[in-house]
């Protein structure tokens, strides 16, 4: 459980800055202006009452929106694991539609904004995955690495095929 909020810096090819934040923040207390962020990962547990989580997420989506109208939106529904396979993806399905319900009952205008939600659990995939989605979203320049390391691996095959011929 996170306690305070703790950065976390990674300088590889995808430079990234990770501000880890407890669940009792608001945004506010950050003491940096949103559109300085590029994502928002809100963190949902499966497993508790998430009436009053839901409800701040949708202050979260709505404040970031204001301030940031392009940043990733991202939610983990997280500890999936714990449920039994009808009843996790109920309660998924359950967390996103009130989400969605509640948003647009505020204005239309919050019914449209792009929400990503990701069903994660540590003890599978999940997890990595959603991580992967939201790193890919964050690479403006995607498809012109994909091409890159489809032709080193191409080339790679080739040599290797030659080396071995």
């Amino acid at each position: 459980m996170t306690t305070r909020i703790t950065r976390h810096t990674y300088d590889t090819a995808i430079p990234l800055e990770i501000w880890d934040c407890p669940g009792n923040i608001n945004l506010e207390s950050l003491d940096a202006p949103l559109n300085q962020f590029s994502s928002l990962i809100f963190v949902i547990d499966i497993q508790d009452l998430y009436q009053q989580p839901i409800e701040k997420l949708v202050d979260y989506v709505i404040t970031a929106y204001h301030e940031n109208p392009n940043m990733n939106l991202e939610v983990f529904v997280h500890k999936g694991d714990a449920l039994a396979e009808d009843y996790k993806y109920e309660n998924f399905s359950h967390i996103q539609s009130r989400v969605l319900d509640e948003l647009a009952d505020i204005s239309t205008e919050y019914g449209q904004i792009m929400l990503n939600f990701h069903l994660t659990s540590i003890y599978d995939h999940s997890l990595r995955e959603a991580f992967s989605k939201v790193l890919q979203r964050l690479v403006y320049f995607l498809g012109n690495y994909e091409d890159l390391i489809n032709v080193f691996c191409a080339v790679q095959f080739f040599v290797y095929q030659d080396i071995f011929m």
